[in-house]
């Protein structure tokens, strides 16, 4: 997958990083999560510079932003972005997702990604609504 997604970004490199853009997969059942992330994302993080990206099997989010050049900061947004995906994940048992890919504009164009597997997601997210789990656990 990280070559797919190097490929994905140096053809639309420019593209991602000057405007916000969803793509969606060719699966039609990853179309609602890629809009509800979005929506989710955008809603705690007061913001539209975050892209939803389906993938076969696969979600690719990512900051356009440069978050993971500090550790605080990288942090807190891959908490905020994983407890909004997971919670989709959730309500949504019957969509098949496996792999999450995190990254910021500046890790991506270097064809780096920080892999979370779905169902670690998920339950990262249910504990975390469950109050078994702080950000300083994380």
């Amino acid at each position: 997958m990280s070559e797919n997604l190097r490929e994905y970004l140096g053809i639309k490199k420019h593209r991602l990083i000057k405007k916000r853009v969803i793509k969606y997969s060719s699966q039609n059942e990853l179309k609602p999560i890629v809009k509800e992330i979005s929506k989710n994302i955008d809603l705690i993080l007061s913001s539209e510079s975050t892209l939803v990206v389906a993938e076969k099997n696969s979600l690719i989010i990512m900051e356009e932003k440069s978050v993971f050049s500090n550790a605080k900061l990288k942090k807190y947004w891959i908490c905020i972005v994983l407890a909004a995906t997971g919670c989709v994940l959730n309500e949504n048992p019957k969509i098949k997702v496996r792999n999450i890919f995190y990254s910021d504009s500046d890790t991506a164009i270097k064809g780096n990604a920080l892999l979370i597997k779905a169902t670690v997601c998920k339950k990262l997210q249910a504990k975390i609504s469950e109050d078994k789990i702080n950000l300083d656990q994380f």
